[in-house]
């Protein structure tokens, strides 16, 4: 929502730039600072293990 508010010119955000690159190209947003700061977070897949062996989990 926060990005959402910022497009429309609303106030900023702060967010990851690998979600915005769109906005970014078209200028619809700016990253107004250089300096980056890593959120230290991740995402995980997570599965029941007895669907460890499937076709589709294992290609993606």
């Amino acid at each position: 929502m926060a990005l959402s508010a910022a497009t429309r010119g609303l106030g900023a955000a702060i967010a990851d730039p690998a979600l915005l690159g769109e906005s970014l190209d078209d200028g619809v947003l700016a990253i107004p600072f250089r300096r980056q700061v890593p959120s230290g977070m991740s995402y995980d897949l997570t599965y029941p293990a007895q669907r460890a062996g499937a076709r589709k989990l294992i290609a993606f």
